[in-house]
């Protein structure tokens, strides 16, 4: 027979002590933290733009052995070295930052999943992770660029869900056969007007799309039938010491973590960084080829950075822009002194095309839309003189999965375009999605008729729109007011010149993309033709500089005489030559 247990009478509580309750203030009484302060399941709401994680667990719903799937990590290549169990020196500050790529695997009290953070999670991990490893493995994506939220979760071999939320999507004849989908309240972390909602898999069906009516609350109930609970956890670095943050309706403490694990996605030498890579690391950011060669010589790997997640390589092809990627090229160094640090960094060993990295070449197209044409075309040539080949796929934000020749003429660089074919670009090669560059760029092109005069009427009617014809006359002001160039024309000669430039110089990449496709032209006529294409983009620059010297002296002599640096050589003379 069961023992009874013997309750205790409730305590008796008088009216003075109830009265004296009352009268404390709100902050005097303190209610209790739940004993798991991450034991709730759904979507934290930290986890916002640029947030991903991926999560793990077995495939009977047991939590992992965190060291079997470390194991298991390692073994498949994802991570090459690690440190366990690191959390108590981690949170004293006991420990460096890594080299290179790094993240961290998380156990969180009250949490049956464990958490992997790290740079530049894949889309395709939660898909190779469940098969290689054999679990259940889910990814929690929200893509602060695009504004999308994105979860994709396996069990073993086998699809769970593949869900994702896109500003203003819709469905095309790409669209997987089995895919559901719904125009949707966008509750994505950008947002818009409108989302579309995309789903697949058994987990959750067409008709429970057809019910949500707003995208967060939509993807909370995915991580709810996950039985998952997403917080918002990162791991950065401050001073060279790693560091993890974790938020949970608040910040969590190391009370609330149960284990942390550290790993690099590089080789196991990366976990610790040595004095030569830091001297590596100023000697590029100093634009000093002469300390690189030095800091090589004393022991420094090519590969990793003890400060940075990207390559030597990808730092020095940034170079030259300070902050946003939007500032003036060339303000704190000069061309010149990025092209010989990348030679040093090329003559030590560079791989300009790392295996599962982004290529070099592709940095240079991520950066294209804000460079001259002599710029990418001195960096290219430096970097195919070395190895690189042209035809390798883009990474990055912007254009991963693309062909450089594409983007080339997609930004509508005839010089870069004619120089990529000079010097080995296939223009029948297809990108990602299965399209020569033509294929891919002359839909677009012939579909755009809009001509200069068409840009002005189209921005005219949309500030009377937002602001009535007083906005639209100040509008219709600033177009007759002269251009910042310093070329002596208005704003709209310059509108005007610019839109109809762009729409012959599209038509010119058309005709030559289909002319190297059917290999009408003589391809020995190729390196003359980028030549010539180089010389003239460099006649241009020095016009340029020339009529700015005329113009605007004091702004030439207070930039060095680079303005905003179409030329990033050696300063011009003071007579602008």
């Amino acid at each position: 027979m069961a023992k009874r247990t013997k309750r205790s009478a409730p305590k008796k509580t008088t009216a003075a002590a109830r009265s004296s309750a009352k009268s404390k203030p709100a902050q005097a009484r303190k209610s209790k933290s739940p004993a798991t302060p991450v034991g709730q399941r759904g979507i934290s709401k930290h986890f916002d733009s640029g947030s991903s994680v991926l999560l793990f667990r077995g495939l009977r719903g047991k939590p992992v052995n965190v060291d079997k799937l470390l194991d298991g990590l390692l073994e498949s290549g994802i991570i090459g070295g690690v440190r366990r169990d690191v959390g108590e020196e981690l949170f004293a500050g006991h420990i460096s930052r890594p080299m290179g790529a790094w993240g961290l695997v998380i156990r969180l009290a009250g949490q049956p999943w464990t958490y992997l953070v790290g740079d530049r999670l894949h889309y395709d991990w939660p898909r190779e992770l469940a098969s290689k490893l054999r679990l259940r493995v889910a990814g929690f994506f929200a893509d602060g660029l695009m504004g999308r939220s994105i979860t994709l979760a396996y069990q073993g071999d086998h699809l769970l869900v593949d869900h994702m939320e896109l500003p203003f999507g819709q469905r095309d004849e790409n669209s997987p056969p089995d895919q559901h989908y719904k125009k949707i309240e966008s509750g994505s972390p950008i947002g818009g007007v409108f989302s579309g909602l995309f789903l697949r898999g058994p987990l959750l069906d067409g008709a429970w799309l057809k019910r949500q009516r707003n995208g967060r609350k939509a993807w909370q109930a995915i991580a709810v039938a996950l039985d998952a609970y997403v917080p918002r956890i990162w791991h950065g670095h401050s001073e060279g010491v790693a560091e993890l943050i974790a938020y949970s309706g608040r910040k969590l403490k190391p009370a609330d973590i149960e284990r942390v694990d550290l790993f690099t996605f590089g080789p196991p030498e990366t976990m610790n960084a040595s004095q030569a890579s830091h001297d590596l690391a100023k000697a590029i950011d100093a634009g000093d080829a002469a300390a690189v060669r030095a800091a090589i010589a004393a022991g420094a790997g090519v590969e990793h950075l003890p400060d940075d997640d990207d390559s030597p390589l990808i730092r020095c092809l940034r170079l030259g822009r300070k902050g946003s990627m939007y500032d003036a090229r060339y303000s704190h160094i000069t061309r010149v002194q990025q092209l010989e640090v990348l030679k040093a960094l090329l003559e030590g060993g560079a791989n300009p095309d790392p295996p599962g990295e982004s290529s070099a070449i592709g940095e240079i197209m991520e950066q294209i839309d804000h460079d001259d044409e002599r710029t990418p075309i001195r960096l290219l040539a430096m970097l195919i003189e070395h190895g690189a080949d042209p035809n390798a796929f883009c990474g990055g934000i912007f254009f991963a999965g693309s062909r450089p020749l594409y983007v080339a003429a997609l930004r509508k660089k005839l010089a870069v375009v004619k120089f990529l074919l000079a010097h080995g670009a296939d223009p029948s090669l297809q990108s990602a999605n299965g399209k020569t560059p033509r294929q891919q760029l002359q839909p677009d092109v012939e579909a755009d008729t809009t001509t200069g005069d068409d840009m002005i009427a189209m921005f005219g009617e949309m500030f009377e729109k937002i602001g009535g014809k007083e906005t639209a006359e100040v509008f219709e002001s600033y177009l007759d007011g002269k251009d910042e160039d310093g070329l002596g024309k208005t704003r709209r000669q310059q509108l005007k010149s610019d839109t109809d430039t762009k729409r012959s110089v599209a038509d010119r990449i058309i005709a030559l993309l289909t002319a190297a496709e059917q290999r009408h032209a003589d391809t020995a006529d190729w390196p003359t033709l980028a030549d010539a294409a180089y010389q003239q983009c460099a006649a241009k620059t020095r016009a340029h500089r020339r009529q700015m010297w005329r113009d605007h002296p004091e702004t030439m002599r207070a930039t060095g005489g680079r303005h905003d640096t179409l030329d990033g050589d050696e300063p011009a003379t003071v007579d602008g030559q």
